[in-house]
């Protein structure tokens, strides 16, 4: 992704971390628990230079999620097929809302920030 400086202002990997790293219903963690393929994520830049800026999510698999697939390779396509309808869909919601993608979850992420500044 581009670098972040320049949209300090916007903010788009955080909005990313806020979108993936979410953990409520209907979030990419709910869905990789429900089929066994995961007991956390984490979702941010990770890196951030004058070129570009490096967007990482961890998932945490667990064992048992290794020990039922037939290949180990099995086990992360099925973990990158979810992340790649994960994305698809918020892209898709996005787009449906309008210029202003989801504008609920920005009142959500300003809320928190305002507490946190106090």
């Amino acid at each position: 992704m581009p670098t972040q400086s320049p949209l300090w202002e916007t903010k788009p990997a955080r909005y990313l971390s806020h979108i993936f790293g979410h953990e409520g219903e209907g979030s990419l963690l709910s869905a990789l628990k429900a089929q066994g393929l995961a007991t956390g994520l984490s979702a941010g830049a990770v890196y951030d230079t004058a070129g570009l800026s490096v967007f990482k999510i961890s998932i945490a698999i667990p064992n048992s999620a290794f020990q039922s697939a037939a290949m180990p390779m099995d086990v992360i396509r099925k973990i990158s097929d979810n992340v790649a309808r994960y994305a698809a869909v918020c892209r898709l919601q996005a787009a449906s809302e309008g210029p202003e993608g989801y504008p609920p979850l920005w009142k959500e992420m300003r809320m928190v920030e305002e507490m946190q500044f106090r």
